[in-house]
């Protein structure tokens, strides 16, 4: 599609489509579309109000939000009046839908026909003449029977809908069933769509924790201030931000903004490198990949989302590095998982691939940060680099010192026994 064009797949759209068809192409629309009510319409939210558990509530953009879309049947008392308090201060960022039931189809379960849930969505291509719609499309099937709404970030699995011919196929014989002695190879290959979601699952991964253990450690430093001055570790952490790669390009980081940009890297979901859009983009790309993830994994996943679920900001210091400590321990737990329960295939070597990639390049940032000040002499961004690198122990427990540039340098970027190490991600990317 060309750039801009997905404007027009906007739900907010949709409420005006039958009067957009009659006014710019003079007919009806020929197919029917799923009612939709934008709620930047006062008249509108105080009928969605009054019925709010008819409906599924979704972004009006379209861009993905955390714990969109919702069914607000399923919603409880307390969750309900957070979100009509959302909807009232922000209304133009809401559509609702009428709950449409999914369709039933047969699908193989071990060696069992069993009926499960089907939404099928279709393609259509602009031609030379005119729209033509492919033959196929996507289907998201249920995991379980009579599952109300079927969404990416839902449990089931997304599949590729093939048409082969517009005629009834003529029977043929049904190949013999394998027994339980037939082996069964692991298939061979994994599709590059696949691949390349797993790639991106493991470098997001990667990258909220680095920018968490970042934000813990400035949020530390800063509680430490005493008074107005900017206190040095503070000031270290600043420094180290600045060449982190966290910030846009361009945008660098001064004492008088750090709250302001603390607040937006945790909370505000329109900030590239935050932790809302970088949680955001981790569960897209997971979504089309999920039949290779655990149901451990997603649960673990959605509480990822409901922890960095973009808030109003906390008043205190102590709450917000609460909540980054909960994170890193959510993140721990990915890796735990990773590490002990997925089987050892292509998936999983993307995967891997990308969260050794992604840290590599978070600690050559730091590194490079640190250490280009010179010197052989105490340097104050040492132990905030050792902080978010999670390596305060070991160099603890190795020299009986402070932090010295050529010790730490050895061991975050020469040591091959660190995981978190330069040398470690390059010795299992090799492997």
């Amino acid at each position: 599609n060309a750039p801009g064009s997905g404007f027009a797949s906007s739900p907010a759209l949709m409420p005006f489509l039958p009067r957009i068809c009659r006014e710019w192409l003079g007919e009806e629309m020929l197919l029917p579309f799923v009612e939709t009510w934008w709620l930047g319409q006062e008249e509108v939210r105080e009928m969605v109000a009054a019925e709010f558990h008819r409906f599924i509530l979704m972004p009006a953009s379209g861009e993905p939000m955390p714990l969109l879309p919702v069914r607000c049947a399923s919603l409880s008392p307390a969750s309900r009046k957070q979100w009509l308090s959302l909807i009232q201060a922000r209304p133009q960022d809401f559509v609702v839908q009428a709950e449409i039931p999914a369709s039933e189809a047969p699908v193989i379960e071990g060696r069992l026909l069993k009926s499960r849930p089907v939404v099928w969505r279709a393609f259509t291509l602009q031609t030379d003449h005119g729209a033509e719609v492919l033959p196929g499309g996507m289907a998201r099937v249920g995991k379980r029977p009579a599952q109300p709404q079927l969404w990416p970030t839902h449990a089931g699995f997304t599949k590729d809908v093939w048409i082969t011919g517009m005629e009834e196929v003529s029977r043929a014989e049904v190949s013999r069933p394998k027994t339980d002695h037939d082996p069964t190879a692991p298939p061979p290959e994994v599709p590059s769509r696949i691949a390349e979601q797993m790639f991106w699952v493991g470098r997001n991964a990667e990258r909220i924790e680095f920018a968490t253990r970042m934000l813990r450690t400035m949020l530390r430093a800063q509680a430490g201030e005493v008074g107005k001055q900017v206190s040095s570790p503070l000031a270290a952490c600043i420094e180290l931000m600045n060449g982190s790669g966290l910030l846009p390009d361009g945008v660098v980081l001064h004492p008088a903004g750090i709250d302001d940009t603390i607040a937006a890297l945790i909370h505000d979901p329109a900030t590239p490198a935050g932790i809302p859009a970088l949680t955001r983009s981790l569960l897209l790309n997971a979504a089309p990949a999920r039949d290779r993830l655990s149901d451990d994994t997603w649960r673990l996943f959605n509480q990822l989302e409901a922890i960095a679920r973009p808030v109003t900001p906390a008043v205190g210091t102590a709450s917000l590095i609460r909540t980054l400590d909960s994170l890193i321990l959510h993140l721990a737990a990915f890796s735990g998982m990773q590490a002990e329960n997925m089987t050892r295939g292509h998936g999983w070597r993307f995967l891997e691939t990308g969260r050794r990639i992604e840290r590599a390049l978070g600690c050559l940032a730091l590194l490079r940060t640190a250490v280009s000040r010179g010197g052989d002499g105490p340097n104050p961004l040492l132990d905030p680099l050792l902080e978010i690198c999670d390596s305060v122990m070991t160099y603890r427990r190795r020299h009986y010192s402070r932090p010295m540039p050529g010790p730490v340098t050895e061991l975050l970027f020469a040591d091959p026994t660190n995981p978190r190490s330069i040398a470690f991600q390059i010795h299992v990317l090799h492997k």
